[in-house]
């Protein structure tokens, strides 16, 4: 069945539960981790009263936990439960249907395709769909997905649950090719021309799903500078440059997000996110070695301005961050924003959602969405 791209204006069934259980709740390592950032978040009135002082918080526009985000000819996309877009990657974030009266657990992109991971309102029945133009196409060779990754080229699907999941590997015409079974809990994946990977908590496979020689365990996070893959652990970011291993340890308590900010940015840096705001290790440009682990505002190659470090620490610090991302200007055509947009999922009972950071803006603050 096909369907339209269109804004949403249609509210949850009467009748349904008043918390839905998303897929990604199904992923036990991912929720495990939500809850403990959740509950190690500081956030409380008086600290927000003090930001509030400082900088005045936007009303938000995105709540929730927001699992995913991605680039797409030229705009942002964004799955919290739902699908949203910001066209341009500027302006207001728009609500648009998924082809049907279901949620939209993840969304992935294979470098030109949008995908989604959608569920109902109870979280079950993970269908994917691939946007064609502006009609929803089912991928009907893969049914009850629980996650979704990026790739390029094609995306990553999960079926299965309790560390014995199958991995799929979707390319276009929708074509879905079964890799193999028995996975532990998937973290992402990242995309390379060519040579893909994804990972679980005990290793990193390749493309066809054979395991990485060396590869760490008990990983959580997983990106790509286009070249190298860089994966996380509870104390240590590791380097992969297709023959060798290596890493540096990291100061981010019980991290849970990770991404690479590069490319037309004029950085280069690994961000991590966790229990209270994210930490950065530098990368050098030239070979992508890893170098030192940095707090945000430090210095010069920080992706925030050292003047700005104060503001940042009394927001976004202040909070839990469930994922992080990155969006350059080369990623996303006529971004505003230039030459790069971060933004931030803020995990906590009352200010949770997606914040944001413009570092052309005329004050570039951490501000909500």
């Amino acid at each position: 069945m096909q369907e339209k791209l269109m804004k949403r204006t249609d509210a949850a069934p009467a009748g349904r539960k008043a918390e839905s259980r998303n897929t990604y709740y199904r992923i036990g390592l991912a929720a495990a981790a939500l809850g403990a950032l959740i509950l190690m978040s500081c956030s409380q009135d008086p600290i927000f009263a003090a930001i509030e002082k400082e900088v005045k918080l936007k009303e938000p526009s995105l709540r929730g936990d927001i699992t995913s985000l991605v680039a797409v000819d030229g705009s942002l996309y964004a799955a919290n439960g739902f699908l949203y877009k910001r066209t341009g990657g500027a302006g207001d974030w728009e609500s648009v249907s998924t082809g049907g009266g279901d949620r939209c657990a993840m969304v992935a992109t294979d470098g030109t395709n949008l995908y989604i991971l959608c569920t109902d309102y109870d979280g079950e029945n993970g269908v994917v769909r691939r946007l064609n133009g502006e009609t929803w196409e089912t991928v009907t060779d893969i049914s009850s997905a629980v996650f979704l990754s990026s790739g390029s080229g094609g995306v990553f699907a999960f079926t299965g649950s309790d560390d014995s999941y199958t991995a799929h590997r979707i390319t276009v015409p929708t074509a879905v090719t079964v890799l193999t079974s028995g996975f532990s809990t998937p973290v992402g994946s990242a995309a390379l021309a060519g040579s893909n990977y994804f990972a679980t908590t005990v290793g990193v496979y390749t493309a066809a799903g054979a395991l990485v020689a060396g590869s760490p365990t008990g990983i959580r996070g997983i990106t790509t500078n286009g070249t190298d893959i860089y994966v996380m652990t509870k104390g240590d970011l590791y380097r992969y440059n297709g023959t060798t291993w290596t890493n540096t340890g990291h100061s981010v308590t019980e991290p849970s997000g990770i991404a690479w900010l590069g490319g037309s940015s004029g950085k280069s840096l690994i961000l991590i996110s966790g229990a209270s705001g994210f930490g950065e290790v530098v990368v050098d440009s030239a070979t992508g070695a890893l170098q030192s682990f940095q707090n945000p505002g430090d210095n010069d190659s920080s992706s925030i301005p050292p003047a700005h470090k104060t503001q940042y620490e009394n927001s976004l610090d202040k909070w839990a961050v469930y994922r992080i991302f990155a969006v350059t200007s080369d990623t996303v055509t006529n971004l505003l924003h230039t030459p790069y947009a971060l933004y931030a999922s803020v995990a906590d009972p009352n200010y949770n959602g997606l914040w944001s950071f413009y570092p052309s803006a005329d004050s570039p603050n951490w501000n909500r969405e």
